[in-house]
């Protein structure tokens, strides 16, 4: 589990993206989008939020959601059962990943 300390330092870190994604925010809900302040995190490998959906359909929402808004999918790495995609929209990316199953190609 995570200590409060880390969090706190995590949140810090991502304080300019989670502003960018803020505005996104109502109209992600009005698309039946729903996110979780503990399913936003740092990118492992980059500036982007990593955002973990709760189930596959979700995940796919959730794609399809920031798809809408005008967000471009700039990376897309294949892994065993998932796909890896960053969307981007001017300085926010966002990090998904969707079951290859769901994932439109």
């Amino acid at each position: 589990m995570r200590t409060y300390s880390v969090r706190c330092a995590e949140l810090t870190r991502m304080r300019s993206q989670l502003e960018l994604l803020d505005c996104h925010l109502p109209a992600l809900q009005r698309r039946g989008v729903r996110l979780h302040p503990s399913s936003i995190h740092c990118a492992f490998d980059s500036d982007a939020l990593a955002i973990t959906a709760w189930n596959d359909a979700d995940a796919v929402l959730l794609h399809h959601g920031l798809l809408s808004l005008g967000f471009l999918e700039v990376v897309r790495q294949a892994h065993p059962g998932f796909f890896l995609v960053d969307l981007k929209k001017g300085r926010l990316t966002v990090s998904v990943r969707i079951p290859v199953t769901k994932a439109s190609k």
